[in-house]
């Protein structure tokens, strides 16, 4: 298996990142038309509103992206994986960077390894699309009960 070396994907993020900074989400639609990439995350997280999410909340979300990751990847369509993956990944990196978090640090990141795996390289790990919709499913349905729903 090869390692990920994460400045090369932090990199790519912020290449993709600086390339869509000027468009907002009403621009969506025509950036992505044109082939540009679009990662929608930097403003809500650049606000601090991501850290005041609880760590269900936060992994939840990250699920929605993920989700969409492999929607894409099982229907051959591979720009659109790798920018849903890029995009779980930067809120992954935001929640590593959550003070909060730091106990559950170790569990975080091997989701995070596990999911570039499974993406990217040779899925060494074994998981599937069923095992990664069910382990963010989890999140969701503990952030629902969380806020009462």
């Amino acid at each position: 298996m090869q390692i990920v070396d994460e400045d090369i994907l932090l990199s790519k993020i912020n290449q993709i990142s600086k390339k869509t900074s000027s468009y907002s989400r009403s621009d969506k639609k025509d950036c992505t038309e044109s082939g540009a990439s679009m990662i929608i995350h930097k403003q809500t997280l650049a606000s601090g509103r991501w850290f005041r999410f609880t760590l269900m909340e936060q992994l939840a979300n990250v699920g929605t992206d993920v989700d969409r990751a492999a929607r894409y990847k099982k229907q051959g369509d591979l720009e659109h994986s790798q920018q849903a993956l890029f995009r779980a990944l930067e809120l992954i990196d935001f929640t590593v960077m959550d003070p909060k978090n730091k106990k559950r640090l170790k569990e975080i990141l091997r989701a995070r390894e596990c999911l570039v795996d499974f993406f990217m390289y040779d899925n060494e790990y074994g998981t599937s699309y069923e095992f990664w919709y069910n382990y963010f499913y989890d999140f969701n349905y503990a952030a629902a009960i969380q806020k009462g729903r």
